[in-house]
């Protein structure tokens, strides 16, 4: 490991790069830099540290310009709240992470937390450098002008006009000519591109969600632990092929192992899931493997800590399909699936569920389990 002032300036260089690399609009370019600047400030600084944070600040601007917008608040959000403790030498780096994040909050609809972000970025930079000074005047510009980016952003997904007369309706297309040729917009869901994961993030994208905005999954957070998460919806609602988009990313990415289990599959994903390194179908079944599962998280406890899965040291990710059928067929099942819940994250186990609803029943009863699985990822299925 390097000492702290080589780390210290490789980091820096690192980012800086990525930053200007964002500038240039060469996304792939950033994402190589703040990958290799993730390892090094999470193993030489610590996730709390500021140099995390700067990094944090620069993948967020980096997840403004791709569209990933919540995935930005986030990031964008971890690191104000860590350069606000750094006080007054960090002043000018706490504006700039400001006003990304009143971009990301903007194009999630939150016009009060954007201006609230925007403000305070403006009384920072007026406060360090001047009311008309070139920094500040930027604020301000860019303040007064995201809402039309937004706006303009939302036409490109607008449903095209319709247009009565005597006797038809016509269809004109949106003036972003994005109109599909039967009339209709085109949805706001993209098919599956294939696996996507981000080492430096442990984020994959599932798909497009509203107004060309990326939608991710966490199958881990670096220095933290493996994630956990509920995917909902009634059947047939596309919430299994939700789960195999998961699935497939996780053992792509070479540092999952994949359980899936269910109390019935179909023909379809009892082929499919053959290739796992563990699988379970029906409740005796699911019973046993959770068993066997249950006694290596053990193992793994006594190890230490495991947060950060890699391609010698994976960690497992279980999934149920059809949950809140099994807990109710099984419900001896639930206080193992509490156990991995709650002692699995930072020991190398995620857990995913399907069901049909985030009701306490859909989670065999168990507070426990409920306010752990959605403390994580949450896809809602219509």
């Amino acid at each position: 490991m390097p000492s702290k002032r080589i780390g210290w300036q490789t980091v820096t260089a690192l980012i800086d790069s990525a930053d200007g690399a964002i500038g240039a609009l060469d996304f792939e370019l950033a994402v190589r830099l703040l990958t290799e600047a993730e390892e090094l400030a999470r193993s030489t600084f610590g996730v709390d540290s500021l140099e995390y944070a700067k990094y944090l600040a620069v993948r967020g601007r980096l997840n403004v310009g791709r569209h990933h917008w919540q995935d930005a608040e986030i990031d964008l959000a971890a690191a104000a709240s860590v350069v606000r403790q750094a006080g007054e030498a960090e002043q000018a780096g706490l504006a700039v992470i400001l006003v990304h994040l009143g971009q990301a909050a903007m194009f999630l609809g939150d016009a009060d937390a954007a201006y609230a972000a925007f403000d305070e970025a403006i009384q920072i930079d007026t406060a360090l450098f001047g009311p008309e000074h070139p920094e500040t005047l930027t604020d301000i510009t860019i303040r007064n002008t995201t809402s039309d980016a937004v706006a303009r952003q939302r036409q490109l997904y607008a449903p095209p006009r319709r247009t009565r007369h005597a006797n038809h309706t016509s269809v004109e297309p949106s003036t972003s000519g994005t109109a599909s040729p039967s009339g209709k917009p085109w949805p706001d869901i993209a098919d599956f591109p294939g696996p996507r994961y981000e080492p430096m993030s442990g984020r994959i994208q599932i798909g497009v969600g509203p107004y060309g905005s990326a939608s991710t999954w966490r199958l881990h957070e670096p220095g933290v632990g493996v994630r956990h998460g509920v995917i909902t919806g009634p059947p047939g609602s596309g919430r299994t092929n939700a789960l195999n988009r998961i699935l497939i990313n996780a053992m792509h990415s070479q540092r999952f192992l994949i359980s899936p289990m269910a109390p019935t599959w179909s023909d379809t994903d009892r082929d499919t899931w053959k290739v796992a390194s563990f699988q379970a179908e029906g409740p005796d079944a699911v019973r046993r493997l959770l068993q066997t599962l249950n006694q290596r998280l053990t193992e793994n406890l006594s190890h230490g800590k495991q947060t950060d899965p890699t391609s010698t040291n994976k960690a497992i990710l279980i999934t149920i399909d059809d949950a809140d059928q099994l807990f109710r067929t099984a419900p001896d099942i639930v206080p193992i699936v509490e156990r991995i819940t709650h002692h699995g994250s930072t020991a190398g186990f995620g857990l995913i569920v399907v069901s049909t609803d985030t009701t306490p029943d859909s989670f065999g009863g168990s507070s426990l389990l409920r306010e752990t699985l959605l403390a994580g990822n949450h896809m809602s299925c219509v």
